[in-house]
């Protein structure tokens, strides 16, 4: 309800439950997930975190400090669920659409991305791969229906992300 919890987040936390929910009900069998757990703490972390911040220090809240003050495994899931909710812009940068117009795809979307590196100084640089995909008309030559490419996501005190596409092209694993 206040945007704390992410799609991603709510996968994760929904995942553990059902395993939480076995073990309570007596199914002691049940194969523990170590890493759901780890992600499920990593989440729990970051929203208490994130709760801390934004609401009991709000008068001079700077995300990008808030960013430098958690540990390398909180800030890597802090910056994927940032990510994970504003990746879909990078359809809208000039060179995505321009390679998206020489295709016969329609109905593109973002399918996947990688974070490579994140820098922290007065905003918080990400530099990050993706995939994205469209939809090929069947009644059109096909052009492709993928693109790959690389790119940085700008994070600022404000928490607002801009994205700059460094590298995309077509990709067609037929060629």
């Amino acid at each position: 309800m206040l945007g704390i919890i992410s799609k991603k987040d709510y996968s994760v936390l929904s995942e553990f439950l059902k395993q939480r929910n076995q073990i309570t009900h007596g199914n002691l069998e049940t194969i523990q997930n170590k890493e759901l757990v780890d992600n499920t703490f990593d989440i729990c972390k970051r929203i208490f975190n994130e709760i801390k911040s934004d609401y009991l220090n709000n008068e001079s809240f700077n995300y990008v400090s808030f960013l430098s003050s958690l540990n390398e495994k909180e800030l890597s899931v802090e910056i994927d669920n940032i990510l994970s909710e504003t990746i879909h812009e990078i359809i809208d940068d000039e060179s995505i659409i321009s390679l998206m117009a020489t295709t016969n795809a329609f109905g593109w979307s973002v399918d996947e991305y990688e974070i490579e590196n994140i820098e922290i100084d007065d905003e918080c640089v990400v530099e990050f791969s993706f995939a994205a995909s469209g939809e090929h008309d069947d009644e059109k030559m096909y052009y492709g229906d993928k693109i790959t490419g690389k790119g940085i996501a700008k994070i600022t005190i404000e928490k607002n992300v801009n994205f700059d596409i460094v590298d995309a092209e077509i990709y067609d694993e037929n060629i």
